[in-house]
């Protein structure tokens, strides 16, 4: 089973499993699963693979609000699809945002007053848009602040070196 393919169906099949009690019971119990079409054996699949999609999800939560508010800085007005897309496209496909875990933040935000929202009525369609208030700039700059200091300390700590832009 190639590389990729296999990662692919890990993702899945662990994104399937609701609770942690459930992902441990998978692991400890080694049960075959049904999966495209396939009867799979639990012992076919990595277990360090499905930790570090853990561990990437949990950064990934982490960091939720500074990525919506530096692409709604860069970008200005948008609405949420919008921005799911906006991060797929500068991340190259490597963080998807789910609409479970967008509109919650945005939500926080509107109400904390970083953001302000706008209702458009497109047809018979009704697009809410989001934009960076005053204060909202003012929490991105502190944001992308602590981020950059959590990277520098993080690159002491795991005695790294800065990987360069592509």
């Amino acid at each position: 089973m190639n590389f990729l393919r296999r990662n692919t169906m890990i993702f899945v099949m662990w994104k399937r499993l609701r609770s942690m009690q459930d992902r441990h019971f998978f692991l400890r119990t080694r049960q075959p699963f049904f999966l495209f079409g396939r009867l799979y054996n639990t012992s076919e699949f990595n277990v360090l693979n499905l930790n570090s999609i853990m561990a990437s999800n949990e950064l990934i939560k982490g960091t939720l609000q500074t990525i919506i508010l530096k692409v709604l800085h860069d970008h200005g007005r948008m609405y949420g699809y919008e921005i799911t897309q906006k991060v797929k496209d500068l991340t190259n496909n490597e963080i998807r945002l789910s609409e479970g875990s967008l509109y919650p933040h945005l939500h926080r935000m509107e109400a904390e007053g970083i953001l302000t929202t706008e209702t458009v009525h497109i047809g018979k369609r009704v697009r809410k848009y989001y934009r960076i208030t005053v204060t909202g700039i003012s929490v991105v700059d502190e944001k992308i602040r602590d981020f950059t200091d959590f990277i520098r300390i993080m690159q002491n700590v795991l005695q790294l070196n800065p990987v360069p832009n592509s």
